[in-house]
């Protein structure tokens, strides 16, 4: 008798269900694909596997056991929570695909040597999961959620079963082997009881969240291989306990939390917000219409445990104030970076400020005042940068913006940006008509790049009293000093009026016609040389190489920017005038590409002018010592006996009398040889007050300003040889 196939299977459904924490808020319907691994796991994932024949009223068994792998494709149907970023129930589970392998498993039944025995075989068992009428409902249960594996079926549609017999029947000793091939006749089971899923704890990243899942699930499998009524019915199963997990991913939006009373008060307090108090980057501040009443209201952050959230936005024309603590500001995701926004009013943020990655700066109309401000790298180690936006105002503190990382990126598009000091030498690029303005008397600092397009809406920085150096780069100097250059030019010679234009400009040379902004390469050719030579060691704030570019609010004249004119800038535009260099540096104050009467006619008008240090040059007066100027121009010494021969031929500008006749009535007559300068009154008397020490030079100047010692209708090169003996005699006396 041959062994004859039948169809007869059963296994198990594998079954899920989720436990999750519950939250109030608008919940959200929805289906989410998820796929999870059947993976070897201890007391799980193995399958016992039982041989059983019954031949002439006589049973048998044998048993082996097997490992099941594979995963499991489905769609969840969830309620999510946006406001809170979680999942409110599970309501549907549909089958939808997956696949799962049972390893081989082999047995023998043996019924002695008058009947003899069979041997059954598997090999390459697997199939995949359906839900034949979805979606299967999904019920909350005590521990989590619970479905009925009845809802889902098992389809065995892979691999073999092979029996072979040995067994005396009559007279016949059948021995050829039967083979179910389930490709060709696969069979189809729905499960029984109930399965589950448990959620685990979800992670956030990049605006997305994942969900872990865990789907547990008893199992079984029931296949008859032989049946004949007559004789003998051969029978395996299985049965198991089966584990899958895995993950399934869901954007999320920002936690959108309102201050909620007209007023101040603690941030951390949950009754000030409707809704929780945001406490993480997921998280969005939101000071809106809720203040109605004046004063201003004040936001006290923890002292202790710092404030973080994404975002912040700030929407009433009272205004709020955030003080104390510290503020961080981190990526709700690489599309979303931290950002202050201000639709209306003028608010302020006076604790410390600690940005990762790009921050974002928005004033549509109104005012955003800051303190300290720490960029840092993102967590991906992006390069931190701050962007400024908007056509209102964003103002800093003068200790201004920090950074982790040099050359970090400062763009400010059609807003203005008021700050101080820019620490860790900043890319900083100005466009669509924004404007940066540095406070004034703030310390100076170092740019490794100024770019403001001169296509389009051209914007303006102010550098107003501030120094700055600008790093020109490995061979790239001169096109830095070019740049600059063109930049000065639109700012003082703008159609608005004089340093009104866009570029870079200063709001100081401005208010006074005798300043200027000087933009110099830091680097000059001796004569009959090739190597540059650094015009300054060391300038504000420090040393500085010689390939920078110096920028400058200074007196008009002061070609080498050392803070005053004097026979150094004079030998420089004199020789400006006869090479017909353009630039600062040569002499070209005006920036109208040559040197002529109207430079030496600002450069006049300043050296008479300059009776104080302005205010950059504070730190130039109190450390003089610390610079190096150039050298001055040989041109100079020859023409000594020159201006000797002019002096005696003209009149001191003080007295207006002529110093042949009676030096006595000059403001200028020193005596000379002695220890100490005496300047005579208009009178004639001496005047013991304005005696001081001259200094081991024993030159014949007093303590008075050169603008009071110049020589009416005396040339360029006579005043410039007086300034210069003026200026070694201070030097001296320091």
């Amino acid at each position: 008798m041959l062994f004859r196939k039948t169809r007869t299977s059963r296994i198990r459904r594998i079954a899920a269900g989720v436990a999750i924490v519950c939250a109030s808020g608008t919940a959200s319907g929805e289906t989410v694909p998820v796929d999870m691994a059947i993976a070897p796991a201890a007391t799980f994932n193995t399958m016992n596997m039982t041989l059983s024949a019954t031949f002439l009223g006589s049973t048998k068994s044998d048993s082996d056991t097997s490992t099941v792998t594979g995963n499991v494709l489905g769609n969840l149907g969830i309620a999510f929570d946006e406001s809170g970023q979680h999942i409110t129930s599970i309501d549907t589970l549909e089958l939808t695909g997956g696949h799962f392998a049972v390893s081989d498993v082999s047995f023998t039944l043996n019924y002695g040597f008058v009947i003899g025995k069979v041997d059954v075989t598997s090999k390459g068992l697997g199939g995949t999961f359906d839900t034949p009428n979805p979606p299967g409902l999904v019920t909350k249960a005590v521990t989590g959620y619970e479905f009925s594996a009845a809802d889902h079926q098992t389809i065995l549609n892979q691999g073999t079963f092979k029996a072979q017999g040995t067994m005396l029947v009559g007279a016949a000793l059948p021995q050829n082997p039967m083979t179910v091939d389930l490709s060709q006749e696969p069979t189809v089971a729905s499960g029984s009881g109930s399965g589950q899923i448990a959620l685990g704890q979800p992670s956030y990243a990049n605006g997305v969240g994942t969900f872990s899942v865990e789907l547990m699930m008893p199992g079984n499998i029931d296949q008859i291989v032989y049946h004949d009524p007559a004789t003998a019915t051969v029978r395996v199963k299985g049965t198991g306990n089966f584990k899958a997990v895995g993950s399934f991913q869901r954007a999320i939006q920002p936690y959108k939390s309102s201050w909620n009373i007209n007023g101040g008060g603690n941030w951390r307090e949950a009754g000030n917000w409707a809704g929780s108090a945001p406490a993480s980057a997921l998280d969005q501040a939101y000071f809106l219409g809720a203040l109605t009443t004046y004063p201003i209201a004040m936001i006290n952050l923890d002292p202790v445990v710092p404030t973080t959230v994404s975002g912040i936005v700030f929407d009433n024309p009272i205004g709020y104030y955030l003080l104390g603590g510290e503020l961080r500001l981190e990526p709700f995701s690489t599309s979303l970076p931290p950002a202050i926004e201000v639709v209306h009013g003028t608010h302020y943020i006076a604790s410390g400020i600690r940005a990762k990655g790009e921050l974002r700066l928005s004033v549509n109309d109104g005012k955003l005042v800051l303190g300290t401000l720490s960029l840092e790298k993102s967590d991906a180690g992006t390069p931190p940068s701050l962007t400024v936006t908007g056509g209102g105002v964003v103002n800093l503190s003068p200790l201004s913006v920090s950074s982790d990382t040099p050359g970090w990126a400062l763009r400010v598009n059609g807003a203005r940006l008021e700050t101080g000091q820019l620490m860790n030498q900043p890319q900083l690029t100005i466009d669509g008509g924004g404007e940066v303005q540095l406070q004034r008397h703030t310390r100076s600092f170092i740019l490794s790049a100024i770019d403001i397009p001169q296509a389009g809406e051209m914007g303006r920085l102010d550098i107003n009293d501030i120094p700055i150096t600008v790093d020109g780069g490995s061979g790239t100097g001169q096109q830095t000093l070019d740049t600059l250059t063109a930049l000065v030019k639109r700012g003082r010679n703008g159609r608005e009026g004089l340093w009104k234009g866009m570029g870079l400009t200063s709001s100081m040379a401005r208010d006074n016609a005798n300043t200027g902004v000087g933009v110099i390469a830091n680097w000059y050719y001796p004569p009959g040389s090739t190597t540059p030579v650094a015009i300054h060691e060391n300038w504000w704030p420090g040393p500085v190489s010689a390939d920078s570019v110096l920028i400058k609010y200074t007196w008009n004249g002061d070609a080498n920017l050392d803070g005053i004119v004097n026979a150094d800038d004079y030998g420089l535009i004199d020789r400006g005038f006869i090479s017909q260099k353009g630039g600062w540096y040569n002499g070209d104050f005006n920036y109208d590409d040559i040197v002529n009467a109207d430079d030496y006619g600002l450069i006049d008008r300043a050296f008479i002018a300059q009776n104080a240090p302005l205010s950059s040059d504070l730190s130039l007066i109190l450390h003089r010592s610390s610079f190096s100027s150039v050298p001055e121009p040989t041109v100079i010494s020859v023409n000594i006996i020159l201006y000797l021969l002019t002096f005696a031929r003209h009149r001191c500008v003080r007295c207006r009398h002529d110093s042949r006749v009676n030096p006595r009535k000059c403001g200028f007559f020193v005596r000379r040889g002695s220890k100490y300068g005496v300047q005579w009154s208009h009178d004639g008397a001496r005047d013991e007050s304005s005696e001081f020490p001259v200094g081991r030079a024993r030159l014949p100047f007093h303590k008075r300003h050169p603008s009071d010692l110049l020589l009416r209708g005396a040339g360029p090169v006579c005043r410039t040889f007086f300034a210069g003996l003026w200026r070694r005699s201070q030097l001296d006396q320091s």
